[in-house]
Parts: C-alpha cells; sequence; structure tokens
C-alpha cells in the first residue's frame, strides 16, 4: 500500500524531442507529427483526437483519457520505443536516473492486458504520456501543478476538474458517497458502470489503479523530498472521493498505482 508523505514546490524539465526521436510509425500508431490530443473542429468546438493509447473524452474543454492506461497500450509503447528504451533513455532531469521503461512485474501484467498497468513509477508515466502526443494530467492551459493543497484547485488541475466536473460534485459518479461502486481492486478498465465519471465515457477515476498526476515537489533525486500527488487512490476504502490524495515519492512503484493522461491544452 502507497505511504504519505509531504511536498512543498514542483519543477519539471523533460527532453520530449528524444521521446519522439525514439518512437516509430506502425498502422495503428501515428508518428511524432500526429496531431494534438486536443485539437479544435470546424464548427469552433473542442475535440479530444487520440492515436495512441486511451480514447479520450472532453471534460468541461479539457481533454482525458477514458480510462486508465492498460497493460495492452503500454506494452504497444515499448515496443514502439525500443524496449527497454535505449532509443529513448536517458531522460533529461528529474528523471535522468531512469534505466528502464519497463515496469516491475510486467510479464505477469501481460496475462491480463485490459488491466490498468501498474508497478509504474511518475518517469515511466510522464514518458508515455509524452510518446502518445498528450501529457500526464497537471494544469489546466499547461504545465505541472504544485503538490498538495495548492494543487487541487478543480479550475487549475485538470484530473480533478473532469472529476469533479469543475467542483460541482465529490465523486465521480454524483454528488454523495455510494458505497461499494468504485472497488479497490484491479479489473479490466471500462467495467463498473455505477462508478462511471461525470461525463459521457469518462470510466474509473475512482477505484482501480490510483493514478499519478503532474504534481511533484521537487527535481529530485531526494527520495525523502520527491513527492508528487496520487489521485483516484482509494486505499483500503471504497468510499474516497476525488479530493482524496496521497503524496509518494517519483520514483515509488505499488501493485495499485498507475497513471491516464491529458490532453496538451498550452505550452
Amino acid at each position: 500500500m502507497l505511504a504519505s508523505v509531504h511536498a512543498t514546490a514542483c519543477g519539471l524539465v523533460f527532453d520530449v524531442d528524444a521521446l519522439e526521436r525514439g518512437s516509430a510509425t506502425s498502422t495503428s500508431d501515428a508518428g511524432p507529427d500526429a496531431p494534438a490530443a486536443a485539437a479544435e473542429a470546424g464548427d469552433g468546438a473542442p475535440s479530444c483526437v487520440s492515436t495512441r493509447g486511451p480514447a479520450m473524452v472532453l471534460a468541461d474543454g479539457e481533454c482525458i483519457d477514458s480510462t486508465e492506461v492498460t497493460v495492452e497500450q503500454y506494452d504497444t509503447f515499448l515496443s514502439s520505443a525500443g524496449a527497454p528504451g535505449a532509443d529513448v533513455l536517458p531522460l533529461a532531469k528529474p528523471c535522468d536516473w531512469l534505466k528502464t521503461l519497463v515496469p516491475d512485474d510486467f510479464t505477469q501484467q501481460r496475462t491480463n492486458g485490459r488491466r490498468p498497468v501498474v508497478y509504474v513509477n511518475y518517469c515511466q508515466a510522464y514518458a508515455f504520456c509524452a510518446w502518445a502526443n498528450k501529457r500526464l494530467c497537471g494544469k489546466v492551459g499547461g504545465g505541472a501543478l504544485l503538490p498538495g493543497d495548492a494543487g487541487m484547485d478543480p479550475q487549475q488541475n485538470q484530473w480533478l476538474r473532469a472529476c469533479t466536473r469543475s467542483g460541482t460534485q465529490d465523486y465521480s459518479y454524483g454528488e454523495t458517497v455510494a458505497v461499494g461502486a468504485c472497488k479497490h481492486d484491479i479489473v479490466a478498465v471500462g467495467q463498473r458502470s455505477a462508478c462511471d465519471g461525470p461525463y459521457p465515457g469518462l470510466s474509473d477515476m475512482l477505484g482501480n489503479a490510483g493514478e499519478w498526476i503532474d504534481a511533484c515537489a521537487n527535481d529530485g533525486p531526494t527520495r525523502e523530498r520527491d513527492g508528487c500527488m496520487v489521485l483516484g487512490y482509494e486505499g483500503v476504502r471504497d468510499e474516497a472521493s476525488c479530493w482524496h490524495r496521497i503524496e509518494v515519492s517519483r520514483y515509488q512503484t505499488s501493485p495499485d498505482l498507475g497513471f491516464r493522461c491529458c490532453g496538451i491544452t498550452g505550452p
């Protein structure tokens, strides 16, 4: 089980160009010049395009993956990037310590390809989202969030904005708790309709795996102060709200910690 830690500030620099150089075009995945996850439709309304990873849904003007990234989708990333990442690694700080893109226990995870990929650390999740022409969910309009209370404004936090319908409800499925609706055991994505999110097609915001977001204390590599926020993590409770968070080191992995991506909405 994940342990809580405290964090105070945030800063991130990644070599996304290196990630794009490491990706390859296939019949199912577009190359680095594919449309961004958030595009403009002909009538001026935002449209969510996803050529890699989960399909995306529109949540109050923000594009967000409909589910957590699955084992199958992460496996495609590994194949495209040249597993175990020789063409992508090393990443720039704060992830220059990353030695492999392959999550722990991935051979066993492959036996359940529709489940959320877990045992991923922050940097592996960030790398996947960059490869998918998306971003790890962070600040509305672009950039990282501050960790802790400062990063929990639903008008600024892409993930929280989607889960709470812009702060109008505490749970992804409504305003009051439904005990047992979002069980904290890892199952295939999109299977719990009673726990669906407030926008059509949005699933697993609560329950299933906890999810990394782009809100970290500093650039590391000090494990004790390297806290990043995780949302959607139920722990032993099936009634935790969208507001429930923990903060863990970006190095940490867990059998119940995964991620989803958001659209690129700013610089």
